[in-house]
């Protein structure tokens, strides 16, 4: 039930930063002045990184660091390949 309820509450906040970036882009102004997501989105993002990790961490912890090793090799990888074809 836990990681579901991370599911759902994840898909409703990329649902309402989708909705105020297009209503951003659609009157044409600076994010900073129209309450963008400049700085809100990532502390969001640090929340629902919270609330996945530190679970992860009291209950499994050794899945955690297999978990997190394989998500940042992944993102390493792809961070190579995007230079090399640059």
């Amino acid at each position: 039930m836990w990681w579901l309820s991370l599911l759902l509450v994840s898909l409703l906040l990329v649902h309402i930063y989708s909705q105020q970036k297009s209503v951003v882009d659609k009157y044409g102004g600076d994010q900073a002045h129209h309450g963008g997501q400049g700085g809100g989105g990532r502390k969001w993002f640090h929340a629902a990184v919270l609330l996945v990790y530190v679970p992860g961490l009291v209950l499994h912890p050794a899945l955690l660091h297999l978990a997190s090793s394989a998500a940042l090799a992944l993102l390493a990888i792809t961070e190579v390949c995007t230079c090399i074809t640059y």
